[in-house]
Order: structure tokens, then C-alpha cells, then sequence
């Protein structure tokens, strides 16, 4: 198993001596193991580290999870210095964001971070699994419970930004770089080549050849689609977008009865100033499970997380002045719809599978191997269910017309 070089012994002491404030620290022993899978982590490498150490005489262990740089060349690429910098925009979010976040709305929010390495570009953070957290199942989705505690934290980390943004307008202009933006085109093109195999995929079902005829039409709109939801206006609820909220960038804690009490929110490297209405498309299109995956309870929870949002912000002293009605919340969120489309065209087959051949590099690459992947990708028995009960709605939304 490989991990970067400077994993070792005296780096976790030097580590642990600055977190405990403590000189008399001795690390005796690391257990290093993976813990992340190909659709939940495929850009950074994430290690689960155990430390056994000695604090004045007293034989301790503390667990960790160390996320540092991927080490494939392609995807480095994409998301590397050149491309979305991704590493040193998270680095950058939990230097100088989350401290001024935290102070807005506590602990317990956003994954706590113990150390932060600008030199070699790693994070290090609390193993929540020892705070009895735990990962929701993204194969089959959040129910109404989970939903909800996500976007009650989802409204807090929003109003955060909120409230520093009424301090500082300029505090987020280095998270000027959504998915898709007019800087770099990293994702444009195997975003693209998934859509034209899912539209392949929809021409094979019997009578969705209006749609699939549609789809293929849409083909040379798409990426300029995505990249308007993108354009930052002045007149939308513009915040600090989480920029990948979804069930696997989520953890959970539950009581005896089985009843989710908490949620923590992860993974920050595609933060974004946007539309509020971005992150809100992004988790309904990729986390719903298939009972909540309808256009009716969609709406239902952007209602609830519109009431959710004004309370926490009267709560934060916020000024509501202007602040928009339900009526344009909604309407905010249906212009940014396209790229809840994307999402539940052609990305929730590959969150949801765990095919060993989904790898970045074969995703985003152009050559029969990954165009037979994209294609087996597409036979997803619950992209076909939910996407067969999506279509009408997105297309009587005119989603599937030029806009």
C-alpha cells in the first residue's frame, strides 16, 4: 500500500506535540490503511491512520484521517495547480473560512480539522467513526429524516457565508471556479461523453424516443447550459456553495432507536461563490432516495429549507432587508434546474456503482474502453428507474429545450 513519504513517525509527533500542546509526546507505532472507494474519493487519497503514543508515561491512540493529492497524472491534470487546485482550495477554506464559519455557528457543522500541511498538501482530521458517526448508504439514498438534518446544516454553513459576506463582499473571490465555469474546462468534456451515452441509453427504451431525440439535439447546448447556472448575478442569493454536498460527503450519528440525531458535512474542495440554488440542485439530483425522488417532494423540501434558512439567519442577527420571497426562492431554483438535469442524467449512475473500472481517468478519457464503460455504466438499474420518472418533468420544465 502506498501513502506519501513524510507519514512517519516523527511527523505524526511533531503533529500531535503542536494539537495537544504538549512536549512530552512519543509516537511508538502507525497503522496506515485506505479508506475511501473509487465513486467516493477518486480526486484526493484519503488514510485512516491509528497513532499510539505516550503522553507523560500515559500509553494513548488517537485516530485520524489524512486526506493528501491523488497520484494519478491524468487526473492532476484536471484537478491539480493547472486545472481546479482543488487540494489547495480546500486548504485555503479550512485556513481562513471555517475558523471565521465557526465562529458564526459552533462546532458541529463541518468536519473539524486537527492539522493542516500547506507544504505537502495535507489535511489532517477527527475520525468521526469514534464519535459513533458513520456514512449513510449513497446506493440507495437519504430519507426525509436525513434530508432534512442535512439541510438544516446545509442552511447553517450558507447563512455563515451569508453573514461574511455582509461583513466583507470580497471575502470568497478566491472561490470564483465552479464545476463548470468559463476558466477552466476540466469536467466539460466527460461530463459531455456520459450525457451522450446516457441520451444512447434513453433511445433504447420504449417510448422515450421523443426524449432521447431531445437529448441528442441538446448535445451541442449542453456544456454552455451548465456553465450559465454558474455565471455569477448579482441579483440571485448569491453564498459560499459547498460544491459536491451528497451522501457521500456526509457522516451520521444515530440514538439506540436507530433515529439519525447528527450530520457533519466533509470534502470542501469545490467551493464556490454562486447561487444559493446550486448546492441545493446538486444534493436533491445526487441523495434523494427513490421515495423522495420526485418533482412534488423535491419542491416540498426546498420550501422547508428556504423556512429552515430565514430562521437560522434571524437567529444570526442577519438583516432580512430584501431578503427574497418563498416565490423567487423557488424560482431561483428552478432557473440553476439544468444542473440538477446533469446530475440525475448522467451522474447519479456513476455515484451509485461501484464498478472497480469507474475511475476518473476512464471516465473523462476518449477511446473505446471508456466508451464501453460509459455505455455499461448507463444500464444502472436505478438511474433507468429514476430517470424513466424524471424526463417528463425536467422536459416540461423546457430543460431539455435550448434555453
Amino acid at each position: 500500500m502506498s501513502y506519501p513519504s513524510v507519514y512517519t513517525k516523527k511527523y505524526f509527533q511533531d503533529i500531535l506535540t503542536s494539537y495537544f500542546k504538549s512536549n512530552s509526546i512519543l509516537v511508538n507505532d502507525l497503522n496506515i490503511r485506505p479508506c475511501n472507494s473509487q465513486a467516493e474519493g477518486f480526486l484526493s487519497i484519503l488514510h485512516r491512520i491509528t497513532i499510539n503514543y505516550q503522553i507523560k508515561d500515559e500509553s494513548k491512540s488517537i485516530n485520524i484521517v489524512a486526506k493528501s493529492d491523488c497520484d494519478n497524472k491524468f487526473t492532476l491534470e484536471k484537478i491539480g495547480p493547472n486545472g481546479y487546485d482543488i487540494q489547495n482550495k480546500e486548504i485555503k477554506f479550512f485556513s481562513h473560512i471555517a475558523p471565521e464559519m465557526e465562529k458564526i455557528f459552533g462546532n458541529g457543522t463541518i468536519l473539524n480539522v486537527i492539522y493542516i500541511d500547506k507544504v505537502n498538501k495535507i489535511l489532517l482530521f477527527k475520525d468521526l467513526k469514534d464519535e459513533n458517526f458513520q456514512m449513510a448508504n449513497r446506493m440507495i439514498g437519504l430519507d426525509e429524516n436525513h434530508m432534512k438534518l442535512t439541510l438544516s446544516k446545509l442552511a447553517k454553513f450558507h447563512a455563515a457565508s451569508l453573514k461574511m459576506l455582509a461583513k466583507n463582499p470580497q471575502v470568497f473571490d478566491e472561490f470564483d471556479m465552479g464545476l463548470f465555469n468559463r476558466k477552466v474546462d476540466a469536467f466539460n468534456e466527460g461530463t459531455l461523453m456520459l450525457f451522450i451515452a446516457a441520451g444512447d441509453e434513453v433511445a433504447t427504451w420504449e417510448g422515450y424516443e421523443v426524449y432521447a431525440e431531445k437529448m441528442k439535439n441538446l448535445r451541442k447546448h449542453f456544456i454552455e447550459n451548465a456553465t450559465r447556472c454558474f455565471d455569477v448575478k448579482e441579483n440571485e442569493l448569491n453564498v459560499l456553495n459547498h460544491g459536491d454536498v451528497w451522501t457521500a460527503n456526509l457522516m451520521f450519528k444515530y440514538d439506540k432507536e436507530g433515529n439519525v440525531t447528527d450530520a457533519v458535512i466533509f470534502d470542501f474542495q469545490f467551493c464556490n461563490y454562486g447561487s444559493i440554488a446550486l448546492d441545493l440542485n446538486h444534493f436533491f439530483f445526487t441523495s434523494l432516495n427513490d421515495d423522495l425522488y420526485n418533482h412534488e417532494d423535491i419542491e416540498r423540501l426546498v420550501q422547508f429549507y428556504y423556512y429552515e434558512l430565514k430562521k437560522i439567519l434571524s437567529d444570526f442577527d442577519y438583516d432580512l432587508t430584501g431578503f427574497p420571497s418563498l416565490h423567487q426562492f423557488i424560482i431561483e431554483f428552478q432557473k440553476k434546474l439544468f444542473f440538477g438535469f446533469i446530475y440525475a442524467s448522467c451522474i447519479i449512475s456513476f455515484m451509485t456503482s461501484d464498478d472497480p473500472d469507474n475511475d476518473f481517468e476512464t471516465i473523462h478519457s476518449k477511446n473505446e474502453k471508456s466508451n464501453k464503460q460509459r455505455r455499461k455504466i448507463m444500464k444502472n438499474e436505478r438511474f433507468a428507474k429514476i430517470f424513466k420518472k424524471m424526463l417528463p418533468f425536467f422536459d416540461q420544465m423546457g430543460i431539455l429545450d435550448e434555453i
